[in-house]
């Protein structure tokens, strides 16, 4: 290792680990057919496995962040990739090697999701705290490999089951237990950066009080909501409003808007310092609320889907960008502060598709959208989807008019 550069080794781990991350999130998912197929699993436990993933994610979050910051990330990051990988063993054994293969799919996915979890509050204190010209930048370098990762995981695990069959997932679900491993070794030999314990002047709850600590909570929820939403029903949206077969629309639906996720932040982790980053997120927020007002009101299909692609872009920057926003307003916080903004961003994770999903729902009771479905030829599906990315175009306001107070409080360019 150049003794110039002692924190590569660092970064690629982290960077790798985000990729983990997107596994942890995405694979199940994409398994939910065969997991349905073969082991006769219900759609119910299905859901309840994700929301067990959230939750697990989310406790994590709020209850490792203090320990963590006494103790070190080494301990704490070899213990998350050690918790994915056992996650992802007995997910691939559940179907083979237990006799009530439910139980075995909720310890597995506690076990990823809390190694998931883990990586949430460790991996971006550990970058916000190596030495680099723009933190913002590294920021969001970083976060862009979530979203390469996101589509490495759908398109890497949709040809293996192409090409060996559905009936050998497990086969390839041991193949991603192997990525948790090799970040585990190249952690063990990382330079970490000085732990990040608060040795600000303030309390937790001092800076919790602060103007500047809500704004940025709320812009973290609503731009995390923004992009879930995005994530989680933009495959309907096509299926419903753009007519596109189902099998077409999980892939598009999801590789497009990572894809520009992605772009997104790894343009701006390449411009770093020479712009700026509370500017560049109140044009995503801006652009958040025409992609999913469009989205909702074209009639035209390709602009729907440019809209949706565009979106990525747009959202790119709203939750690591408040990380940046959230530590450069309180330097020497701590990692908690990083935990506690992760803990608002998937609290809207959560809340806003389903706000989104229930809007949808509520729609074809409405009397007014009746009569617009009517006089349009839609049907109540088309209505409801619209409807809900209508109302979702909030989202990007409250990101936009949040951002625009933060930078009237704290009068400087970030």
């Amino acid at each position: 290792m150049s003794p110039s550069n002692p924190y590569k080794r660092t970064k690629t781990a982290c960077y790798l680990a985000y990729v983990s991350q997107a596994a942890v999130i995405t694979l199940m998912p994409l398994l939910f057919t065969t997991l349905r197929e073969q082991l006769g699993v219900s759609y119910t436990v299905l859901a309840l496995l994700t929301g067990f993933n959230f939750v697990t994610q989310l406790s994590a979050d709020f209850f490792f962040s203090s320990a963590a910051a006494k103790f070190g990330y080494k301990p704490f990051v070899l213990l998350s990739m050690a918790c994915e990988c056992a996650g992802f063993t007995l997910l691939a054994l559940a179907g083979s090697k237990f006799s009530s293969p439910v139980v075995w799919l909720f310890i597995a996915t506690f076990l990823f999701a809390l190694g998931g979890g883990l990586s949430e509050i460790l991996i971006s204190p550990i970058i916000n705290g190596v030495p680099s010209d723009s933190s913002a930048g590294s920021m969001a370098i970083l976060h862009s490999m979530y979203s390469w990762g996101q589509m490495s995981v759908v398109l890497i695990t949709t040809l293996l089951l192409y090409i060996l069959g559905a009936k050998n997932w497990p086969v390839i679900v041991m193949l991603w237990a192997l990525l948790p491993i090799v970040c585990a070794i190249l952690f063990l030999g990382a330079k970490y950066p000085e732990n990040a314990v608060n040795r600000s002047d303030s309390t937790k709850l001092q800076i919790m009080k602060s103007p500047i600590y809500a704004l940025c909570a709320i812009t973290i929820f609503f731009g995390a909501g923004a992009e879930h939403t995005i994530v989680g029903w933009s495959s309907a949206f096509m299926e419903e409003v753009l007519s596109i077969p189902k099998v077409y629309g999980d892939i598009a639906g999801i590789l497009m808007f990572a894809f520009g996720m992605a772009i997104g932040r790894f343009t701006h982790g390449l411009l770093g310092n020479r712009v700026s980053l509370s500017k560049s997120m109140l044009i995503g927020s801006m652009g958040v609320f025409l992609c999913m007002l469009t989205m909702g009101l074209s009639p035209y299909p390709v602009l729907s889907f440019i809209a949706c692609a565009l979106s990525g872009i747009c959202v790119a920057l709203l939750w690591p960008g408040t990380l940046v926003l959230a530590s450069e307003s309180f330097p020497k916080s701590g990692a908690w502060l990083f935990a506690f903004m992760a803990v608002s961003g998937d609290l809207g994770a959560a809340a806003c598709p389903f706000v989104t999903g229930k809007l949808a729902d509520m729609a074809g009771e409405i009397s007014f959208l009746a009569d617009i479905a009517n006089r349009f030829s839609l049907s109540s599906e088309q209505t409801g989807m619209r409807t809900g990315f209508v109302f979702s175009s909030i989202y990007g306001l409250v990101c936009a008019a949040a951002l625009i107070m933060f930078r009237a409080k704290t009068k400087k360019k970030i």
